[in-house]
């Protein structure tokens, strides 16, 4: 109602203000009654709006996209890297159960010495 019956630019810029909706409609009350060369200059403001919103958009999705791939690549090495150190593990396994020297099998596998003894120990 307010709105309604303000009189003065000072009573629409107060409404504006106080509340997100009503500056939306005092823009476009501005919008509808203004001249020419103001109107002109509410819709350069509006797309520079919108244009600013659509970029921050759209460079989120791409850090979002990017953060993404980046964490999928670590989760691989991360998963390779395990994998290949259980494997390591299984064949000293079973090389120590063939009685083969503990020194060759870190040869054979990459493990250190201490690893091999520690499954040697586990049984």
């Amino acid at each position: 109602m307010r709105f309604i019956s303000a009189e003065t630019g000072e009573d629409l810029d107060m409404l504006a203000e106080e509340n997100p909706v009503m500056e939306k409609a005092v823009n476009k009350l501005l919008y509808v009654s203004a001249d020419e060369k103001l109107r002109v200059e509410y819709e350069m403001r509006l797309k520079t709006e919108l244009d600013y919103h659509s970029v921050m958009t759209r460079n989120f999705r791409k850090g979002v996209a990017e953060g993404e791939k980046r964490g999928e690549k670590r989760g691989e090495k991360r998963g390779e890297k395990r994998g290949a150190k259980k494997i390591a593990l299984m064949i000293a396994k079973n090389l120590l159960k063939k009685n083969m020297a503990v020194d060759d099998i870190a040869d054979a596998t990459g493990l250190s010495k201490e690893e091999i003894e520690n499954i040697n120990a586990s049984g």
